[in-house]
């Protein structure tokens, strides 16, 4: 990813390992200028202080990703 420098990332909640959480917060940190979208199938146990502390752009439930408009949570 580091000679990429993503515009967008699309980033499930739950990872082996750490959370998506911590990961959308470090890639924040990495890539300032990446919108973070991130995604799960547990959208009810998603608290919106732990979106906003990580820095993601937005949450779209995996049940919804099909009818979202990515290109224009990712591109700003």
């Amino acid at each position: 990813m580091a000679r990429e420098c993503p515009d967008g990332i699309l980033l499930d909640i739950n990872l082996p390992g750490q959370d998506g959480f911590a990961v959308a917060a470090a890639l924040a940190a990495s890539f300032p200028g990446a919108r973070i979208v991130l995604t799960s199938a547990d959208a009810d146990r998603v608290p919106a202080e732990a979106l906003t502390a990580c820095a993601a752009t937005a949450f779209v439930p995996k049940q919804e990703l099909a009818v979202a408009d990515l290109r224009v949570l990712l591109s700003g």
